[in-house]
């Protein structure tokens, strides 16, 4: 809750809200997990807030994100990616700092890589409101090895289980979009409930 600079946990099966946790550091924007550490975007000082068991231990900076909103975290092996709205990702090898500024082609001036999260692969898949959906593969530098434009205007995504489809909030239609993976093609959009004055950004998979 960025609003209310907290990270709140719910209980399963849309349980109650749990006790909140506190970021003093600034906005939190999105979370990541790698076991019981909880990485937390922060969208005000541009850094990776961690939380080990519940307790604020630490951040992840990198001067590539300093000055900038870190809007997007995800995980891969246990490497940490931090991205930024202003065509920055950064990788914080074994989640540890200084950080790699990674210099990925496939975005342009006008790329905002907001949502992020790995494959089954551990490739890392970047929801970019500019430049569409790109999968690059590790090292993670140089060209994406599968890109796709979006069918709206795409912040926050996630895949299924089997990695067979690929769920985005688009926030420009009022929809969830469903793109095949890794194939990228677009499917169809779920609009039950929603119109086009709903700003959806995030979507979740539920993998019971």
């Amino acid at each position: 809750d960025g609003g209310s600079r907290t990270i709140i946990p719910f209980a399963k099966n849309c349980g109650g809200a749990g006790t909140a946790l506190a970021d003093p550091n600034g906005q939190p924007a999105d979370v990541a997990f790698d076991g019981t550490t909880m990485y937390v975007a922060d969208a005000s000082t541009g850094a990776v807030d961690v939380y080990t068991g519940g307790v604020l231990s630490g951040a992840l900076t990198n001067a590539a994100l300093s000055g900038l909103p870190c809007f997007a975290v995800a995980v891969i092996q246990h490497n940490v990616f931090a991205s930024s709205n202003s065509n920055v990702i950064v990788e914080y090898v074994g989640g540890n700092e200084p950080g790699i500024d990674l210099t990925t082609s496939g975005m342009s001036g006008t790329s905002v890589p907001v949502g992020m999260m790995g494959d089954s692969h551990h490739r890392l898949v970047v929801i970019d409101i500019g430049s569409g959906i790109l999968v690059y593969a590790s090292p993670y530098t140089g060209a994406p090895v599968k890109s796709a434009p979006t069918h709206g205007s795409s912040v926050y995504g996630h895949l299924d289980k089997t990695n067979e489809f690929l769920y985005v909030g688009d926030f420009g239609n009022g929809a969830a979009d469903v793109y095949s993976y890794p194939g990228l093609h677009y499917k169809y959009s779920i609009t039950n409930g929603l119109s086009q004055s709903n700003t959806v950004e995030g979507v979740g998979v539920d993998f019971t």
